[in-house]
């Protein structure tokens, strides 16, 4: 990945919101760290949004705006501004609403607050469906840069739909990027969700549910609406949950997830 950066980080400099497009696996988060570190050191200030919902280096099943006050070697280890849920890795019309609604939020904070924003987007490029979700994805954020990673042309349709409007960089792979396996991201997941209920507590809250309900993760909120992390659910009596969670703030509302984890062993079934 160190060979593209002289490449990339010229034109980074003159754009303020950059868009990482790629497959899973095609070194984006990577990129997105090594760019970051350099604009930090030139004493730029940098806002990452971490919108891969489904490898998300923070947590998945959330998007997160992160801000860099010093070099760093994980994004977990960033001052988180903002996050939002989302219920699903599957992206349909509820998801991508709610995924491009706080992609759209924390675009525009960042423009106002920081010199650059880095955006590091999910790998659902496939043709059809992802190919659409992308053109979208684009324009809702409107980027002044994409730098595109690919392996063997699978991102020359959406390119084809953006470059009429938007300045894109393309470049191959390189050939040190691992391709992980669905089994290998699954694992990454896992230890994401482990470590993220290690110091957790059940917290109990009355709510319907389906029939389908042991070890579903739900979002949870205060009252104000705001997102507050992950809980699972762990037990039921009649319209009661007993929720497993770290988050330690009043919980007035949960929104369910298609996700179920046990937090010991983590991802277990998707609904």
């Amino acid at each position: 990945m160190d060979s593209l950066l002289p490449y990339c980080f010229n034109e980074v400099k003159q754009a303020n919101l950059t868009y990482l497009l790629g497959a899973n696996s095609a070194g984006k988060t990577t990129l997105v760290k090594k760019l970051a570190n350099r604009l930090i050191l030139e004493e730029k200030s940098v806002a990452i949004i971490d919108a891969d919902i489904g490898q998300s280096s923070i947590l998945p099943l959330t998007i997160n705006l992160l801000y860099i006050n010093k070099p760093f070697e994980s994004l977990a280890e960033l001052e988180r501004i903002e996050w939002e849920f989302i219920p699903e890795y599957e992206m349909n019309r509820y998801v991508i609403d709610k995924l491009l609604k706080a992609e759209r939020k924390f675009v525009g904070k960042a423009r106002k607050e920081k010199d650059y924003c880095l955006v590091d987007s999910m790998g659902f490029v496939e043709k059809g469906a992802g190919i659409a979700f992308k053109k979208e994805e684009v324009e809702t954020i409107d980027p002044d840069l994409i730098i595109a990673l690919e392996r063997a042309g699978e991102l020359g349709p959406i390119l084809e739909l953006v470059k009429p409007r938007y300045h894109a960089l393309k470049f191959e792979v390189p050939i040190e990027v691992k391709k992980l396996k669905r089994r290998e991201r699954k694992e990454l997941r896992n230890g994401k969700f482990k470590l993220y209920f290690e110091d957790s507590r059940l917290y109990e809250i009355e709510t319907k549910t389906s029939s389908t309900w042991k070890y579903r993760v739900v979002g949870l909120y205060s009252k104000d609406d705001e997102f507050l992390g992950l809980g699972s659910i762990v037990d039921k009596k009649d319209d009661k949950l007993s929720i497993l969670t770290p988050v330690r703030d009043e919980i007035s509302k949960i929104e369910f997830s298609y996700v179920m984890v046990d937090p010991e062993k983590g991802e277990i079934a998707k609904l």
